[in-house]
């Protein structure tokens, strides 16, 4: 009896957005070779890079004004409370996200060389937000000496060849670990930068949380991205082109793989490659309401154009997945 012939393919892959296959950890090798290696049988390597706010620095006692002088100990703790600290009118979270000294370091931040504000959909830059970014496609986490975007921006391209965008910005934290006995210690300030493969505005949902009775909360927040992002590099053994859209193929839909970070076009490549019979690929970033939330691979076994392309989102329930960075790249003859 022959095979049953593929399906036709049937919009997104919902389960793959829901259950993604975990990328390579923030310090790990360059994708495209470690995802070869999981493509097997779909294990990844679950060590994961976490981010904490450890106990760091001794209070100092002079803090009667909006700022203190940087913590001369700062740089021996990992650079952990070497901001501003605010402590007027109080030392509450209130006064910190009013806090004129931190909402200047965005405002006169100058771009670093090869990269431009994000911005939202009317041209509003990311500057000054009070929030940083919830996204797919996390490269790690660096604390900075001093609100220093061109060093945040050497992090991010050291920090993973796909790092396209960084978000820094300013952490209320508490200066010791809070603790039922000590459940609001006196407050710090951090200089946080973070790295990812894109960012839109609407990931800008990460604004405070609490540790006992501590509430943590972001300022002085700008994100910054390249300018143009090469998702057309050269793969050798492939063709490759943009598409408006992801596929809807009558027939050859040899199913998807969806990866929760690290988005890189070659992690899709990868697995046609090994993928018996595939011929054609398609990539593309999954944004949940905006968000980007994924990087989805669609495989088939025989070559579609442009014309089917059709695919540019779908709702599920009051959720609104979209596609981005689409590229099509077919097995070369």
């Amino acid at each position: 009896m022959p095979s049953p012939r593929p399906a036709p393919q049937d919009g997104i892959d919902f389960d793959g957005l829901d259950n993604p296959i975990d990328g390579d950890t923030p310090t790990g090798p360059a994708p495209g070779v470690a995802v070869a290696a999981k493509i097997d049988d779909y294990s990844v390597d679950e060590s994961a890079v976490t981010d904490t706010i450890v106990s760091a620095v001794a209070d100092d006692a002079s803090d009667d004004g909006e700022t203190l002088s940087r913590r001369g100990t700062c740089t021996n703790n990992g650079n952990l409370g070497c901001g501003p600290r605010v402590s007027s009118p109080a030392d509450t979270p209130e006064a910190f996200l009013a806090s004129t000294t931190l909402a200047n370091l965005a405002k006169d931040a100058i771009n670093p060389a090869g990269f431009v504000f994000v911005k939202d959909s009317s041209g509003k830059p990311w500057r000054n937000y009070q929030a940083s970014a919830e996204a797919s496609g996390y490269y790690g986490v660096k604390y900075l000496k001093s609100y220093d975007v061109n060093a945040c921006a050497d992090f991010c391209k050291s920090a993973n060849p796909n790092c396209n965008a960084f978000v820094i910005y300013a952490e209320r934290a508490p200066s010791v670990d809070p603790t039922a006995a000590n459940r609001n210690p006196k407050s710090m300030t951090n200089l946080v930068c973070t790295a990812y493969s894109s960012l839109t505005t609407a990931a800008a949902t990460n604004r405070e949380s609490y540790r006992y009775d501590f509430k943590v909360v972001m300022a002085a927040s700008n994100a910054y991205q390249r300018p143009t992002i090469n998702d057309l590099a050269a793969i050798p053994g492939y063709t490759l082109n943009t598409l408006p859209g992801s596929l809807q193929a009558p027939s050859g839909y040899m199913g998807a793989l969806t990866l929760s970070s690290d988005f890189n076009t070659a992690n899709c490549a990868t697995a046609c490659t090994k993928k018996t019979g595939c011929v054609q690929f398609v990539s593309y970033a999954l944004e949940l309401n905006g968000v980007p939330n994924a990087q989805q691979c669609a495989f088939y076994n025989k070559v579609w154009g442009a014309e089917y392309a059709t695919n540019t989102g779908q709702w599920r329930g009051s959720d609104h997945v979209t596609l981005s960075r689409v590229v099509t790249g077919v097995v070369s003859q």
